[in-house]
Protein backbone atom coordinates (compact mmCIF):
# COMPACT_ATOMS: atom_id res chain seq x y z
CA UNK A 1 0.00 0.00 0.00
CA UNK A 2 1.02 3.30 -0.77
CA UNK A 3 0.53 5.95 2.33
CA UNK A 4 3.32 8.43 2.26
CA UNK A 5 1.51 11.55 1.58
CA UNK A 6 3.24 15.26 0.88
CA UNK A 7 1.20 17.67 2.40
CA UNK A 8 1.35 21.65 1.94
CA UNK A 9 -1.06 24.10 3.21
CA UNK A 10 -3.37 21.81 4.83
CA UNK A 11 -3.72 20.06 1.39
CA UNK A 12 -2.99 16.60 1.49
CA UNK A 13 -1.71 15.22 -1.65
CA UNK A 14 -1.41 10.83 -2.47
CA UNK A 15 1.30 9.99 -4.50
CA UNK A 16 0.71 7.81 -7.67
CA UNK A 17 -3.28 8.68 -8.63
CA UNK A 18 -5.40 9.94 -5.60
CA UNK A 19 -5.84 13.48 -4.17
CA UNK A 20 -7.24 14.02 -0.78
CA UNK A 21 -7.51 16.63 1.81
CA UNK A 22 -7.14 16.66 5.39
CA UNK A 23 -6.66 18.90 8.04
CA UNK A 24 -3.04 18.81 9.32
CA UNK A 25 -1.98 15.91 11.67
CA UNK A 26 -4.70 13.72 10.69
CA UNK A 27 -3.93 9.88 9.82
CA UNK A 28 -2.60 9.74 5.90
CA UNK A 29 -5.11 8.19 3.64
CA UNK A 30 -4.39 4.64 2.12
CA UNK A 31 -4.11 4.70 -1.43
CA UNK A 32 -5.26 1.58 -2.74
CA UNK A 33 -2.98 -1.18 -4.21
CA UNK A 34 -2.85 -1.49 -8.17
CA UNK A 35 -4.05 -4.68 -9.80
CA UNK A 36 -1.99 -7.50 -9.19
CA UNK A 37 -1.66 -11.12 -9.60
CA UNK A 38 -2.60 -10.77 -13.54
CA UNK A 39 -2.82 -14.38 -14.70
CA UNK A 40 -4.02 -15.84 -17.99
CA UNK A 41 -5.53 -18.98 -19.42
CA UNK A 42 -4.59 -19.28 -22.92
CA UNK A 43 -6.86 -20.57 -25.62
CA UNK A 44 -7.32 -21.13 -29.45
CA UNK A 45 -8.02 -17.64 -30.84
CA UNK A 46 -9.00 -17.07 -26.90
CA UNK A 47 -7.65 -15.32 -23.63
CA UNK A 48 -9.19 -14.97 -20.33
CA UNK A 49 -7.58 -12.66 -18.22
CA UNK A 50 -7.84 -12.88 -14.27
CA UNK A 51 -6.47 -10.46 -11.80
CA UNK A 52 -6.97 -9.76 -7.45
CA UNK A 53 -9.67 -7.61 -6.99
CA UNK A 54 -8.79 -4.00 -5.69
CA UNK A 55 -10.94 -2.79 -3.01
CA UNK A 56 -13.29 0.15 -3.57
CA UNK A 57 -12.99 -0.52 -7.55
CA UNK A 58 -15.87 0.40 -9.50
CA UNK A 59 -14.77 -1.15 -12.78
CA UNK A 60 -11.73 -2.08 -14.40
CA UNK A 61 -10.14 -1.48 -17.95
CA UNK A 62 -8.21 -3.47 -20.42
CA UNK A 63 -5.39 -2.88 -22.57
CA UNK A 64 -3.52 -4.80 -25.02
CA UNK A 65 -0.31 -4.46 -26.73
CA UNK A 66 1.81 -6.60 -28.78
CA UNK A 67 4.70 -4.71 -27.64
CA UNK A 68 6.63 -4.93 -24.64
CA UNK A 69 6.22 -1.54 -22.72
CA UNK A 70 3.36 0.19 -24.63
CA UNK A 71 0.05 0.12 -23.19
CA UNK A 72 -1.88 -0.90 -26.50
CA UNK A 73 -5.25 -0.13 -27.39
CA UNK A 74 -8.26 -0.38 -24.93
CA UNK A 75 -10.27 -3.54 -25.42
CA UNK A 76 -12.86 -3.21 -22.73
CA UNK A 77 -13.86 -2.85 -19.47
CA UNK A 78 -14.99 -5.11 -16.55
CA UNK A 79 -16.88 -4.97 -13.02
CA UNK A 80 -15.28 -8.55 -11.89
CA UNK A 81 -12.08 -9.08 -12.42
CA UNK A 82 -12.07 -11.29 -14.98
CA UNK A 83 -12.16 -10.64 -18.86
CA UNK A 84 -12.46 -12.57 -21.82
CA UNK A 85 -10.45 -11.55 -25.11
CA UNK A 86 -11.19 -13.24 -27.98
CA UNK A 87 -9.69 -10.56 -30.79
CA UNK A 88 -6.62 -12.26 -30.48
CA UNK A 89 -4.80 -14.59 -33.36
CA UNK A 90 -2.86 -17.40 -32.71
CA UNK A 91 0.82 -17.38 -32.89
CA UNK A 92 0.54 -13.62 -31.54
CA UNK A 93 1.71 -12.60 -28.06
CA UNK A 94 -0.29 -10.32 -26.34
CA UNK A 95 0.94 -8.42 -23.24
CA UNK A 96 -2.00 -7.06 -21.18
CA UNK A 97 -2.36 -3.93 -18.61
CA UNK A 98 -5.45 -3.95 -15.86
CA UNK A 99 -6.69 -0.34 -14.92
CA UNK A 100 -8.53 -0.29 -11.75
CA UNK A 101 -11.23 2.54 -11.23
CA UNK A 102 -11.13 4.25 -8.24
CA UNK A 103 -13.14 7.09 -6.96
CA UNK A 104 -12.25 8.29 -10.29
CA UNK A 105 -8.44 8.04 -10.32
CA UNK A 106 -6.89 5.37 -12.74
CA UNK A 107 -4.81 2.25 -10.86
CA UNK A 108 -2.37 0.53 -13.49
CA UNK A 109 -1.09 -2.83 -12.97
CA UNK A 110 2.04 -4.07 -14.39
CA UNK A 111 1.95 -5.01 -17.98
CA UNK A 112 2.17 -8.89 -18.00
CA UNK A 113 4.40 -11.06 -19.36
CA UNK A 114 3.23 -12.36 -22.80
CA UNK A 115 0.37 -14.94 -23.58
CA UNK A 116 0.09 -16.72 -26.94
CA UNK A 117 -3.03 -17.99 -28.28
CA UNK A 118 -2.42 -21.26 -30.49
CA UNK A 119 -4.25 -24.05 -31.77
CA UNK A 120 -3.27 -26.93 -30.17
CA UNK A 121 -2.55 -30.37 -32.04
CA UNK A 122 -6.08 -32.71 -31.99
CA UNK A 123 -5.66 -35.81 -29.69
CA UNK A 124 -8.10 -38.14 -29.94
CA UNK A 125 -9.87 -40.10 -26.90
CA UNK A 126 -9.95 -43.60 -27.38
CA UNK A 127 -13.33 -45.39 -26.58
CA UNK A 128 -13.59 -47.67 -23.93
CA UNK A 129 -14.11 -50.75 -25.06
CA UNK A 130 -16.97 -51.66 -23.77
CA UNK A 131 -19.29 -52.64 -26.27
CA UNK A 132 -22.50 -54.06 -24.97
CA UNK A 133 -25.35 -51.37 -24.02
CA UNK A 134 -27.40 -51.60 -20.98
CA UNK A 135 -29.20 -48.34 -21.63
CA UNK A 136 -30.09 -46.45 -24.57
CA UNK A 137 -27.60 -43.33 -24.75
CA UNK A 138 -24.53 -45.08 -22.80
CA UNK A 139 -21.15 -46.36 -23.24
CA UNK A 140 -22.04 -49.19 -25.37
CA UNK A 141 -24.62 -47.22 -27.58
CA UNK A 142 -21.50 -44.71 -28.99
CA UNK A 143 -19.24 -47.64 -28.96
CA UNK A 144 -17.78 -46.28 -32.74
CA UNK A 145 -16.32 -43.30 -31.39
CA UNK A 146 -13.27 -43.78 -31.87
CA UNK A 147 -13.05 -47.55 -31.54
CA UNK A 148 -9.90 -48.79 -29.91
CA UNK A 149 -7.21 -49.82 -32.91
CA UNK A 150 -3.96 -51.19 -32.95
CA UNK A 151 -1.30 -52.06 -34.75
CA UNK A 152 1.44 -54.94 -33.76
CA UNK A 153 4.69 -53.86 -34.96
CA UNK A 154 5.96 -57.09 -35.18
CA UNK A 155 9.44 -56.08 -32.73
CA UNK A 156 8.21 -56.42 -29.96
CA UNK A 157 6.16 -52.83 -29.77
CA UNK A 158 2.23 -51.78 -30.53
CA UNK A 159 0.76 -48.93 -32.02
CA UNK A 160 -2.20 -47.01 -30.79
CA UNK A 161 -3.80 -46.13 -34.03
CA UNK A 162 -5.95 -44.12 -32.02
CA UNK A 163 -3.55 -41.86 -29.86
CA UNK A 164 -0.35 -42.55 -32.37
CA UNK A 165 1.50 -43.83 -28.93
CA UNK A 166 3.97 -46.60 -29.40
CA UNK A 167 3.74 -48.87 -26.33
CA UNK A 168 5.95 -52.27 -25.18
CA UNK A 169 3.93 -54.66 -26.11
CA UNK A 170 4.52 -56.71 -22.70
CA UNK A 171 5.90 -55.45 -19.80
CA UNK A 172 9.15 -57.20 -18.04
CA UNK A 173 6.91 -58.85 -15.55
CA UNK A 174 8.89 -57.98 -12.57
CA UNK A 175 7.66 -55.75 -9.71
CA UNK A 176 9.22 -52.65 -9.14
CA UNK A 177 8.43 -49.80 -7.33
CA UNK A 178 7.79 -45.95 -8.90
CA UNK A 179 11.34 -44.54 -8.13
CA UNK A 180 12.92 -48.11 -10.17
CA UNK A 181 9.92 -47.96 -12.77
CA UNK A 182 11.04 -44.35 -13.89
CA UNK A 183 14.77 -45.04 -14.87
CA UNK A 184 13.72 -48.89 -16.00
CA UNK A 185 11.40 -46.73 -19.31
CA UNK A 186 14.22 -44.25 -19.50
CA UNK A 187 16.61 -46.88 -19.68
CA UNK A 188 14.79 -49.39 -22.20
CA UNK A 189 16.11 -50.20 -25.78
CA UNK A 190 13.19 -51.64 -27.49
CA UNK A 191 12.07 -51.75 -31.23
CA UNK A 192 15.31 -50.06 -32.27
CA UNK A 193 14.01 -46.81 -30.01
CA UNK A 194 15.94 -45.42 -26.77
CA UNK A 195 13.41 -42.47 -26.26
CA UNK A 196 10.86 -44.54 -23.82
CA UNK A 197 9.03 -43.08 -20.67
CA UNK A 198 6.70 -44.10 -17.93
CA UNK A 199 3.20 -43.12 -19.08
CA UNK A 200 1.33 -40.49 -17.79
CA UNK A 201 -1.76 -41.12 -15.70
CA UNK A 202 -4.12 -40.06 -18.80
CA UNK A 203 -1.84 -42.41 -21.19
CA UNK A 204 -1.86 -44.76 -18.96
CA UNK A 205 -5.69 -44.85 -19.14
CA UNK A 206 -6.48 -45.19 -23.18
CA UNK A 207 -5.06 -48.47 -23.20
CA UNK A 208 -7.82 -49.97 -20.46
CA UNK A 209 -10.38 -51.95 -22.03
CA UNK A 210 -13.52 -51.26 -20.07
CA UNK A 211 -15.41 -54.00 -21.38
CA UNK A 212 -12.79 -56.40 -19.65
CA UNK A 213 -11.32 -57.46 -16.15
CA UNK A 214 -8.36 -59.80 -14.55
CA UNK A 215 -7.00 -57.90 -16.61
CA UNK A 216 -9.29 -54.56 -17.77
CA UNK A 217 -6.87 -54.61 -20.69
CA UNK A 218 -7.26 -56.10 -24.52
CA UNK A 219 -4.60 -59.47 -23.68
CA UNK A 220 -4.50 -60.23 -27.27
CA UNK A 221 -2.41 -57.06 -27.96
CA UNK A 222 -1.02 -56.68 -24.16
CA UNK A 223 -0.02 -60.39 -23.27
CA UNK A 224 0.83 -61.12 -19.98
CA UNK A 225 -0.54 -58.35 -18.34
CA UNK A 226 -0.37 -58.53 -14.46
CA UNK A 227 -3.76 -57.97 -12.58
CA UNK A 228 -2.10 -55.96 -10.62
CA UNK A 229 -0.85 -51.96 -9.79
CA UNK A 230 0.83 -50.34 -12.73
CA UNK A 231 2.66 -46.90 -12.06
CA UNK A 232 1.86 -43.47 -14.47
CA UNK A 233 4.50 -40.86 -14.31
CA UNK A 234 2.28 -38.47 -12.61
CA UNK A 235 2.22 -37.68 -8.67
CA UNK A 236 -0.42 -37.18 -6.51
CA UNK A 237 -0.89 -33.67 -5.86
CA UNK A 238 -2.27 -33.70 -2.18
CA UNK A 239 0.55 -35.40 -1.05
CA UNK A 240 4.05 -36.17 -3.75
CA UNK A 241 4.96 -39.02 -2.07
CA UNK A 242 2.26 -40.49 -3.57
CA UNK A 243 1.41 -41.50 -7.86
CA UNK A 244 -0.80 -41.99 -9.58
CA UNK A 245 -1.67 -45.80 -10.94
CA UNK A 246 -4.07 -48.14 -12.42
CA UNK A 247 -4.28 -51.55 -10.93
CA UNK A 248 -5.12 -53.82 -14.11
CA UNK A 249 -7.94 -56.35 -12.56
CA UNK A 250 -10.40 -53.57 -13.03
CA UNK A 251 -9.40 -50.39 -13.87
CA UNK A 252 -10.12 -48.13 -11.39
CA UNK A 253 -7.62 -45.52 -11.46
CA UNK A 254 -6.28 -44.00 -7.90
CA UNK A 255 -3.27 -43.17 -6.11
CA UNK A 256 -0.43 -45.46 -4.06
CA UNK A 257 2.95 -44.99 -2.14
CA UNK A 258 5.88 -44.57 -4.73
CA UNK A 259 7.68 -46.84 -3.04
CA UNK A 260 5.31 -49.69 -3.04
CA UNK A 261 5.33 -52.14 -5.57
CA UNK A 262 4.17 -52.29 -8.92
CA UNK A 263 4.73 -52.79 -12.89
CA UNK A 264 5.24 -50.36 -15.69
CA UNK A 265 4.80 -50.58 -19.35
CA UNK A 266 6.23 -47.97 -21.09
CA UNK A 267 5.59 -45.57 -23.83
CA UNK A 268 7.07 -43.50 -26.51
CA UNK A 269 6.47 -41.09 -28.90
CA UNK A 270 4.54 -37.82 -28.28
CA UNK A 271 3.15 -36.38 -24.84
CA UNK A 272 0.09 -35.37 -23.89
CA UNK A 273 -0.93 -31.80 -24.88
CA UNK A 274 -1.03 -29.14 -22.83
CA UNK A 275 -4.66 -28.89 -21.81
CA UNK A 276 -6.63 -26.00 -23.88
CA UNK A 277 -10.14 -24.94 -23.21
CA UNK A 278 -12.60 -22.28 -25.26
CA UNK A 279 -15.50 -20.80 -23.20
CA UNK A 280 -18.37 -20.32 -25.80
CA UNK A 281 -19.94 -17.60 -24.03
CA UNK A 282 -23.21 -20.03 -23.98
CA UNK A 283 -23.00 -22.18 -21.28
CA UNK A 284 -21.03 -24.38 -23.09
CA UNK A 285 -16.96 -25.10 -23.29
CA UNK A 286 -14.70 -26.73 -25.80
CA UNK A 287 -11.88 -28.93 -24.92
CA UNK A 288 -9.26 -27.75 -28.11
CA UNK A 289 -6.96 -30.90 -27.54
CA UNK A 290 -9.79 -33.50 -27.76
CA UNK A 291 -12.88 -31.92 -29.77
CA UNK A 292 -15.50 -32.62 -27.53
CA UNK A 293 -17.76 -29.92 -26.21
CA UNK A 294 -18.96 -29.72 -22.87
CA UNK A 295 -21.58 -28.30 -20.14
CA UNK A 296 -19.74 -25.49 -18.33
CA UNK A 297 -22.65 -25.75 -15.37
CA UNK A 298 -23.75 -28.80 -14.03
CA UNK A 299 -27.21 -28.42 -12.45
CA UNK A 300 -25.98 -29.33 -9.59
CA UNK A 301 -28.59 -31.87 -8.85
CA UNK A 302 -28.39 -35.49 -7.79
CA UNK A 303 -29.35 -38.47 -9.78
CA UNK A 304 -29.01 -41.89 -10.39
CA UNK A 305 -27.53 -43.40 -13.67
CA UNK A 306 -30.19 -44.06 -15.50
CA UNK A 307 -31.47 -40.55 -14.79
CA UNK A 308 -28.02 -39.47 -16.09
CA UNK A 309 -27.86 -40.62 -18.92
CA UNK A 310 -31.68 -40.02 -19.64
CA UNK A 311 -30.80 -36.04 -18.57
CA UNK A 312 -27.77 -35.74 -21.14
CA UNK A 313 -30.13 -37.54 -24.22
CA UNK A 314 -32.64 -34.55 -23.59
CA UNK A 315 -30.30 -31.69 -23.37
CA UNK A 316 -30.29 -28.71 -25.08
CA UNK A 317 -27.83 -26.23 -24.96
CA UNK A 318 -25.83 -24.13 -26.81
CA UNK A 319 -28.51 -23.76 -29.21
CA UNK A 320 -27.48 -27.38 -29.92
CA UNK A 321 -28.72 -30.78 -28.81
CA UNK A 322 -27.19 -34.34 -29.18
CA UNK A 323 -25.53 -34.29 -26.31
CA UNK A 324 -24.76 -37.12 -24.10
CA UNK A 325 -23.35 -38.49 -20.97
CA UNK A 326 -19.51 -39.28 -21.39
CA UNK A 327 -17.41 -42.41 -21.80
CA UNK A 328 -15.39 -42.63 -18.37
CA UNK A 329 -12.34 -41.54 -20.58
CA UNK A 330 -13.74 -38.45 -21.71
CA UNK A 331 -14.68 -37.79 -18.34
CA UNK A 332 -11.41 -38.07 -17.31
CA UNK A 333 -9.81 -35.95 -20.18
CA UNK A 334 -10.98 -33.14 -18.35
CA UNK A 335 -9.43 -33.43 -14.72
CA UNK A 336 -6.72 -31.17 -13.72
CA UNK A 337 -4.20 -33.35 -11.76
CA UNK A 338 -2.38 -30.62 -10.21
CA UNK A 339 -4.93 -29.30 -8.07
CA UNK A 340 -7.74 -30.78 -6.12
CA UNK A 341 -10.65 -30.33 -4.64
CA UNK A 342 -12.15 -29.80 -7.08
CA UNK A 343 -10.05 -31.61 -9.67
CA UNK A 344 -10.90 -29.41 -12.33
CA UNK A 345 -9.84 -26.10 -14.36
CA UNK A 346 -12.39 -24.20 -12.50
CA UNK A 347 -11.62 -20.72 -15.10
CA UNK A 348 -13.75 -23.16 -17.50
CA UNK A 349 -15.65 -25.33 -15.22
CA UNK A 350 -16.76 -22.97 -12.12
CA UNK A 351 -18.76 -24.13 -9.44
CA UNK A 352 -17.83 -27.24 -9.69
CA UNK A 353 -18.61 -29.39 -6.33
CA UNK A 354 -16.13 -31.87 -5.53
CA UNK A 355 -18.79 -34.99 -5.98
CA UNK A 356 -18.87 -37.96 -7.83
CA UNK A 357 -19.94 -37.89 -11.37
CA UNK A 358 -21.50 -40.31 -13.74
CA UNK A 359 -20.09 -41.54 -16.63
CA UNK A 360 -21.87 -43.98 -19.09
CA UNK A 361 -19.67 -46.69 -18.74
CA UNK A 362 -21.18 -49.81 -16.69
CA UNK A 363 -18.44 -51.66 -14.81
CA UNK A 364 -18.09 -55.11 -16.58
CA UNK A 365 -17.31 -56.78 -13.62
CA UNK A 366 -20.85 -56.24 -11.85
CA UNK A 367 -22.92 -54.00 -14.80
CA UNK A 368 -25.23 -52.99 -11.60
CA UNK A 369 -22.66 -50.56 -11.06
CA UNK A 370 -20.98 -47.78 -13.36
CA UNK A 371 -17.84 -45.69 -13.50
CA UNK A 372 -17.10 -42.31 -12.45
CA UNK A 373 -15.01 -39.63 -11.59
CA UNK A 374 -14.70 -38.36 -7.94
CA UNK A 375 -14.06 -34.70 -8.99
CA UNK A 376 -12.19 -34.08 -5.15
CA UNK A 377 -9.09 -35.76 -6.51
CA UNK A 378 -10.01 -37.31 -10.25
CA UNK A 379 -10.24 -40.97 -8.51
CA UNK A 380 -11.83 -43.77 -10.88
CA UNK A 381 -14.03 -45.95 -8.85
CA UNK A 382 -17.70 -47.92 -9.67
CA UNK A 383 -20.31 -46.88 -8.04
CA UNK A 384 -23.93 -48.58 -7.70
CA UNK A 385 -26.32 -47.07 -10.37
CA UNK A 386 -29.16 -46.71 -7.98
CA UNK A 387 -26.41 -44.43 -5.80
CA UNK A 388 -26.37 -40.80 -6.11
CA UNK A 389 -24.24 -38.82 -8.77
CA UNK A 390 -23.28 -35.52 -10.59
CA UNK A 391 -23.98 -34.90 -14.27
CA UNK A 392 -21.97 -33.30 -16.69
CA UNK A 393 -22.90 -33.56 -20.53
CA UNK A 394 -20.52 -33.35 -23.62
CA UNK A 395 -21.29 -33.79 -27.44
CA UNK A 396 -19.37 -33.70 -30.48
CA UNK A 397 -16.93 -36.21 -29.60
CA UNK A 398 -14.27 -36.92 -32.88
Amino acid sequence: MIQKPVQQAGICILLAALTACGGGGGDPIAMPDRPSGLTASIGNGQIILQWQPVPGATSYNIYASTTAGVQGKLLGSSSITRFLDSTVQNGTAYRYTVAAIVAGSTLLSSQSDPFKPSQPAVQRIPNTGQTISYAAGDNGTYSNINSMSYADNGNGTVTDKVTGLMWQKQDNGTPLNWFSAMPYCAGLDLGGSKDWRLPSAGELQGIVNFGRFFPAITAEVFPSTQSASYFSSTSYTPSPSFAWLIPFYDATSLWGYKSAPGYARCVRQGTQSASSFNDNGDGTVTDNVTGNMWQQYDDTRARDWGSAVRYCAGLFLGGQAGWRLPTIKELNSISDLSTSNPSINTIYFPRTSSTFFWSSTSYAFAPTNAWGVAVYDASVYANDKNSAGSTRCTRQGQ
